[in-house]
């Protein structure tokens, strides 16, 4: 998977040329679309640049800056702030190349996780009208105020978040409270699947139950392990089958089955 191709490393002086080319990188189609000749372009994207690094560093001077890579080279950045009652996600970017590939998703959850770990508070500002906008909402940020330019975003989780990656450990009182809730593939991105029915199958001695998903996101998805994430509740890592399409779109079975004292 992609995620287990990604690091952190702490910034170094000579990164700062992969730097203005990742800040660079974010803005050129914006840059683009104003017809400028290359060399005021690169004028106006290297005043820019100096201009917000000095603001970073005079307002958020203890933030960790960090690298992020794939397999030791360079893609992305994120900047991260330690403040009352939580962490500040100051600045992440990627690599055009690298975007729209759970990455950004990967880095976020991450930072969820430790929040939610210690019950705190990940806040962040996004530019009104930026694709971001809406990865943020669909992870469960709430917008607590907004102007002209940005929002204000918060996620706030309402209690410890745990991540159950084995099907063994499982049970159908995890599943029970998210019936009619939705949750988010990590891999491939873009899915969202609503939990619709969790079905007591138990029989003698032996515990089993399904779940179903369902999701009108076609093509649909292929029999699979697949990483499911809520952004209140937890990730767990499941074997899907499409079990046949509905009124409401295509439907997911997941069997689990525990034998006495397992």
């Amino acid at each position: 998977m992609v995620e287990e191709q990604i690091t952190l490393r702490e910034v170094f002086p000579e990164d700062l040329g992969f730097l203005a080319h990742l800040y660079g990188d974010t803005r050129r189609e914006e840059i683009d679309a104003w017809g400028w000749p290359d060399e005021q372009q690169q004028w106006f994207l290297k005043m820019q640049f100096d201009a917000r690094s000095s603001c970073y560093r005079t307002q958020f001077p203890k933030a960790a800056d960090r690298i992020v890579e794939m397999q030791k080279t360079p893609i992305g950045r994120m900047l991260v702030d330690e403040e009352q009652g939580g962490l500040r996600l100051i600045d992440i970017a990627l690599l055009s190349e690298h975007r729209n590939r759970g990455i950004g998703s990967f880095l976020l959850r991450n930072l969820m996780q430790q929040c939610g770990k210690r019950g705190q508070a990940l806040r962040l500002q996004v530019l009104q009208g930026s694709p971001a906008l809406q990865l943020y909402l669909r992870l469960g940020f709430q917008q607590t105020s907004t102007d002209e330019i940005y929002a204000q975003m918060e996620w706030l989780c309402t209690a410890p978040m745990e991540r159950l990656s084995a099907p063994e450990k499982l049970c159908i009182q995890d599943f029970a409270p998210y019936l009619h809730r939705h949750f988010h593939v990590v891999q491939p991105e873009g899915y969202e699947l609503e939990l619709v029915e969790v079905n007591d199958l138990s029989k003698g001695s032996q515990d089993q139950f399904s779940v179903i998903f369902v999701s009108p996101v076609s093509p649909w998805l292929q029999q699979g392990i697949y990483t499911l994430h809520h952004p209140r509740a937890f990730e767990m890592t499941l074997f899907l089958v499409p079990i046949g399409p509905n009124a409401q779109g295509m439907r997911y079975e997941a069997v689990f089955s525990h034998l006495p004292g397992a």
